[in-house]
């Protein structure tokens, strides 16, 4: 594997940080290296939405033969968002940088996690290490020529709406190492990830918990996940993981073989794959001095260590406009502030435009906050989306007419049993990888004029290979661990000469039809290994336990 990994660095050719960055005109907008300015765009974050969304932007404006200022900012000193590794100690109450640890992997196949003509190099292992997906972003940004329009280091502190609903600009506060800058844009774009600050669930008890050592005489601790790096640290300790997702999942995998003893707290078992060595218990009740009681009664007294795999809150704090409310606090939408119950931001069409009337429709946009999806296509999809409407503003119905059908989407969830406040911005069970919604998005550009001179694609958005492997994503992760355990030879069988999307989509076919046959034999995969690898999956991650909700 060492072999493949460097022969993947190799290919891509990429190292260091972010160079030939254009620097930033300081107080009002400026123009860009083209010339005359039209609009001033300002995207906020690093990660892939936020260099899907510039990209698709600059594309749209060298298609349409348009001029628009646009920067992006990051506050960290490279792109890549949570696949930008951050493994210092950190100790609450500061927040690491990420959640990223060094013994991820990503829980979907790379060619569903692409943007869509831009595959992962030959030889890249189908389920890649952290560094791989690292790697692939910083390749987007030397492919696609951004780094111009990228400043990093550069942390937007305040985003204040200077004018009235129908005109106005964004001002924004920057902050470097040295200074900090206002600067003025028609449009602005927030693509800052959802898994920075870390959701702690209160439990009765547990300060009395905490003061109290463990029966091994070890000091008690609780941390979040967002802490949690090598599975080293807990050698000889007794461990409950709190939260069913793929986060809580991987960590039990990784702890079981240093831990004394590990136990799994899950809301609910459906839909959660746990092995037989797996002592799981239901949700947290309460806790006192010698003990963790459960929600069936049931109690354990010797841990000494508890892991918070309980997901993220929904914040932007540099957008000073947005109000924090309470989950059952639901305002009207009408002549409403943007707000958020740190799980749900209000209102916004199609997860991507704020319906505030506390600014110009059309001047503010979320691009990445659509849960459980294969992010760069959906990010895409939605940058598409701002793009033309960036472009056309006439695109965009009346706002009351937009609201009118943001309610009545809402009032369908809660028919289907789904209560948006808690739902949030995920996509139904029956959207599979969120294909409807990203295809809906799609057809509705197209509906109002938009073509392939717009950025939209010829035929389907969604391909016929990425509809398959996402409909058998369970089936196509057993078959590829089936060839692993055959060796790394089998392994570079099955990658050599792999380059193409479309050879990736026919290798993903190929492990899905031979799964189930004696054409793999699967010699080595243990039981304690069921629920796989894991990413940074958004539902999991934002929300409390298996069930999406705290």
């Amino acid at each position: 594997m060492a072999l493949m990994k460097q022969l993947f660095l190799t290919l891509l050719g990429l190292t260091g940080t972010i160079e030939h960055q254009t620097p930033l005109a300081k107080g009002q907008d400026g123009h860009n290296r083209f010339g005359a300015l039209q609009k001033s765009i300002a995207i906020v974050g690093g990660g892939t939405g936020g260099l899907t969304t510039l990209k698709t932007l600059l594309e749209f404006t060298q298609n349409k033969g348009i001029d628009w200022k646009i920067d992006l900012f990051e506050q960290r000193h490279d792109v890549g968002g949570v696949w930008l590794p951050d493994f210092t100690e950190t100790t609450p109450p500061d927040l690491p940088e990420t959640p990223l640890y060094p013994r991820l992997q990503t829980n979907r196949p790379h060619p569903l996690m692409t943007i869509h003509g831009f595959p992962y190099p030959e030889m890249t292992n189908l389920y890649p290490s952290h560094e791989h997906v690292w790697q692939y972003h910083r390749s987007i940004v030397d492919r696609h020529s951004l780094a111009p329009y990228i400043h990093t280091n550069h942390t937007v502190i305040s985003s204040t709406w200077l004018g009235n609903s129908t005109q106005g600009k964004w001002v924004l506060e920057v902050n470097t190492a040295n200074e900090t800058t206002t600067h003025q844009y028609d449009h602005l774009i927030i693509a800052a990830g959802n898994l920075h600050h870390p959701h702690i669930p209160e439990f009765k008890g547990l300060n009395e918990w905490l003061r109290n050592p463990a029966s091994s005489g070890r000091k008690r601790e609780v941390l979040h996940s967002i802490y949690y790096r090598n599975p080293e640290r807990y050698r000889d300790h007794s461990v409950v993981v709190v939260g069913g997702g793929a986060s809580g999942q991987d960590i039990v995998n990784q702890i079981r073989g240093y831990a004394k003893e590990t136990f799994h707290s899950i809301r609910s078992s459906g839909g959660v794959k746990t092995a037989t060595w797996r002592a799981t218990k239901p949700n947290i009740s309460y806790l006192n001095s010698t003990s963790i009681i459960f929600a069936d009664g049931s109690s354990i007294t010797s841990p000494d260590s508890i892991i918070l795999a309980t997901g993220y809150e929904l914040r932007r704090p540099f957008l000073t406009s947005m109000l924090a409310r309470s989950i059952h606090d639901k305002p009207p939408y009408y002549n409403s502030e943007l707000s958020t119950n740190l799980r749900y931001i209000r209102p916004l069409h199609q997860h991507i435009l704020s319906l505030s009337s506390s600014h110009r429709l059309g001047s503010l946009y979320f691009v990445g906050l659509p849960t459980d999806l294969n992010y760069a296509g959906s990010d895409v999809a939605q940058a598409l989306f701002v793009a033309n409407t960036i472009s056309n503003p006439s695109m965009l119905p009346s706002q009351d007419s937009l609201i009118a059908a943001l309610i009545d989407h809402e009032a369908s969830l809660l028919e289907q049993g789904f209560d948006p406040e808690i739902f949030g911005h995920k996509t139904l069970p029956t959207d599979i990888s969120g294909q409807k919604y990203q295809e809906q998005l799609i057809e509705w550009l197209r509906e109002r004029g938009a073509s392939s001179q717009e950025g939209l694609p010829e035929g389907k958005y969604i391909s016929k290979w990425r509809k398959h492997a996402s409909a058998n994503m369970e089936t196509l992760h057993k078959a590829w661990r089936k060839v692993e355990s055959l060796g790394e030879d089998e392994v570079r069988d099955w990658l050599d000469g792999v380059r193409t999307e479309d050879q990736w989509g026919d290798l993903m076919g190929r492990l899905i039809a031979l799964n189930g046959y004696d054409d793999l034999v699967d010699h080595n995969a243990q039981e304690d290994q069921a629920a796989g690898p894991v990413s940074q999956s958004i539902c999991e991650d934002v929300w409390y336990g298996d069930d999406c909700a705290w």
